[in-house]
């Protein structure tokens, strides 16, 4: 949403400045709820890393006593087993990090694209969109780390970033209606044209029914 969009619909200028202003809170709102939820998770997973510090130093310990008394005893066969075992657990857990630390970034590069968009639509229809994005946005890596976006409806690609999924998103029929829009009392700013558009609540019940949200 911009001034010169709203221009183009023939608002004034004092209801402009209203509405962009009343977006921007809104969009300072989600960012700022997006900054506390990361602060927590961080926290979070802080906590979480001291505890599995300590369990992994305490099977370091008991692995190292094990090995000693079996050299101690002379017991070649067992101590080839418990390398066999140490080297299989060590790659098990090397595994596991690295699956959550995937998982973790994937989370997050996700949930960013997502709430990017969701500050762009209607407040009433965020369950619905927030539905839809959970099954559309697809995140992959690039050699260098860099992510890169892929935006599927309907099973084709519609587009590989945020701002050209918001450009599909303006002109396409389900998306429309669910899209932040001005407000006004004025027949022509407030025709979209088309049944759905034209009955926002009536849209939004209609979209959390297929998305299977009521």
């Amino acid at each position: 949403m911009d001034e010169e969009t709203l221009k183009s619909l023939g608002i004034d200028e004092d209801k402009i400045a209203s509405i962009l202003g009343l977006h921007n809170d809104d969009v300072k709102g989600l960012k700022s709820k997006n900054e506390q939820l990361i602060g927590e998770n961080k926290g979070f997973r802080s906590k979480f890393g001291e505890l599995e510090s300590a369990a992994e130093e305490a099977r370091q310990i008991a692995a190292e006593k094990e090995e000693a008394r079996l050299k101690a005893e002379g017991d070649q066969e067992g101590l080839r087993k418990h390398y066999e075992t140490q080297l299989a657990d060590k790659t098990a857990l090397l595994k596991a990090e690295s699956e959550k630390a995937q998982n973790a970034l994937l989370s997050r590069d996700k949930s960013v694209a997502q709430q990017q968009i969701l500050s762009r639509v209607d407040e009433r229809f965020r369950p619905f969109a927030e539905k839809m994005l959970s099954d559309s946005i697809n995140v992959t890596y690039k050699e260098d780390g860099a992510a890169q976006y892929s935006f599927i409806d309907n099973g084709q690609e519609v587009a590989n970033n945020v701002e050209s999924f918001i450009g599909w998103a303006e002109n396409n029929p389900t998306w429309q209606s669910v899209l932040s829009a001005p407000q006004s009392s004025g027949g022509g700013a407030n025709n979209t044209g088309g049944g759905a558009a034209s009955d926002p609540d009536a849209a939004y019940k209609q979209r959390l029914k297929d998305a299977g949200l009521t």
